[in-house]
């Protein structure tokens, strides 16, 4: 088996970059954010499906807004949301990489809106969460459906719609040219 790549392991905090040739509807071209990788399973949200919703940050007409991205295909249709931000001292909070946090206390979450802490920057909600029992994630990973790919700043900015396309043409140089045409 020579020339095969080591298999790559998840952690909490890296990226999940599909597969260029997925056939999954829901995660082609998807880049995938784990919030929890352990023992227990893997929880993640798809930082570039955005829906064509978005959240007042303030209660006014012209206040400015949050777009609200897919996170996954689990729970979409709770009533909740998943908060992405960086807002370290938020109790209850969870550190996923860099300077991100996931979840925390909603109240919290709330106090924070109107006093422009929150933003496009700072912020992503997310509706509906990606999720893997025990050792799926690896297994999926070592059947080629993802790239486990360490987190970088840019793939933060406020959009991130073509971040798949940035991260794969960085990690594939010449593998699968012309990139363009991965459909």
């Amino acid at each position: 088996m020579e020339n095969q790549p080591a298999p790559q392991t998840p952690f909490t905090g890296c990226l999940l970059v599909a597969n260029p040739f997925s056939e999954d509807p829901f995660f082609a071209k998807s880049v995938v954010l784990i919030l929890t990788h352990d023992s227990e399973g893997s929880l993640g949200v798809v930082l570039n499906q955005k829906t064509p919703f978005e959240i007042s940050i303030v209660d006014q007409d012209d206040s400015p807004t949050l777009p609200v991205y897919l996170g996954g295909p689990v729970n979409t249709d709770d009533s909740g949301f998943l908060f992405l931000h960086k807002i370290a001292k938020l109790p209850e909070a969870a550190h996923v990489c860099l300077d991100w946090y996931y979840g925390g206390d909603s109240e919290s979450i709330m106090e924070e809106l109107p006093t422009g802490k929150i933003n496009r920057w700072n912020t992503r909600i997310f509706n509906g969460y990606s999720g893997w029992n025990p050792k799926q994630l690896q297994e999926e990973i070592n059947n080629g459906h993802w790239i486990v790919v360490k987190p970088q700043d840019k793939y933060f900015l406020p959009h991130v719609e073509d971040i798949w396309e940035e991260i794969t043409f960085s990690i594939l140089p010449h593998r699968h040219a012309p990139y363009r045409d991965w459909e």
